[in-house]
Order: structure tokens, then sequence, then C-alpha cells
């Protein structure tokens, strides 16, 4: 990982919202954050190193779970995840919104039922396809289909 910029991303996230007009970040969008992106690992989308990551704390392993990925890079383009809340989204009812361009998703499906974290095995199929998220204050909250 490489911290000064993920500390310079951090920071101009925070900062944004002071200089300019743009919606309070909600605390739910961390965690959709979080559990949805690949992050700022830098490193090729890996399923089973992904997951124990975000369940180390965990005491089951989760039985799936979608990454949002970049087009070409395997890092998650967050910043176009937000726009479909900010009007390049579809509104398909209350809080939903469907994205107008395609995102490149992981979809995880656990592989040994029963293991604890960090023994979790997951098997990923990539696939391309618009996705439905439910947003709060202009910010993606929710994937729809991430149960």
């Amino acid at each position: 990982m490489n911290a000064p910029l993920l500390c310079l991303v951090l920071a101009s996230l925070l900062l944004a919202p002071a200089c300019c007009d743009w919606p309070a970040v909600p605390p739910e969008f961390w965690s959709f954050d979080y559990n949805h992106s690949n992050g700022f690992t830098f490193q090729a989308f890996n399923c089973t190193t992904d997951m124990n990551r975000k369940q180390k704390d965990s005491t089951s392993c989760k039985p799936s779970s979608i990454i949002i990925l970049g087009d070409t890079w395997d890092i998650t383009p967050s910043w176009d995840i937000i726009k479909i809340c900010q009007g390049e989204g579809t509104p398909t009812g209350g809080d939903l919104f469907t994205s107008n361009k395609s995102f490149r998703v992981g979809k995880c499906q656990l592989q040994n039922q029963g293991a604890v974290p960090p023994n979790c095995i997951y098997k990923a199929k990539i696939t391309t396809s618009q996705i439905t998220v439910a947003c709060k204050q202009e910010y993606p909250v929710h994937l729809e289909g991430s149960e």
C-alpha cells in the first residue's frame, strides 16, 4: 500500500466538502466503500485475499460478496460510483439508482463452507454490468444484489 497516496486521497475527500458545494458524506458511505471496493492495494484482484482482509475481525466467512473493479486496473473507481448518486445514474425507485455505464465486478463465492477467517477460500467470477446502488445524501451506501 502506498501510504502517502492513501493519505492524499483521504485528505482530498475530507477537505473537498469544505471547499466546494458538495453534500456531506454520510458515515454509511465509508462502510460501502470498504466492503465493495478493491481499495488502494495496487495489486490484481484476488477474492480470497480481499475477503479475508475485510473479514479479519469476523467469526465466520461471508458466503458471497461483490467487489466493484476498475475498467483496466483492479482499483475501484470510487468517484465514478459516487457520480451514480449525483446525476449519472437512472432512478429505479426509492433511493435506488442504476449506473448509466457498466462496471467490472467480481462476485466472490465462498468455496469452503464452515471455515473462519483468515482461512476463507473464495472463487471469483468477473463480469461487466451496470450496478444499482442505494443513495443517501448523494453518496452510495448499499450495493443491490450484494446481500
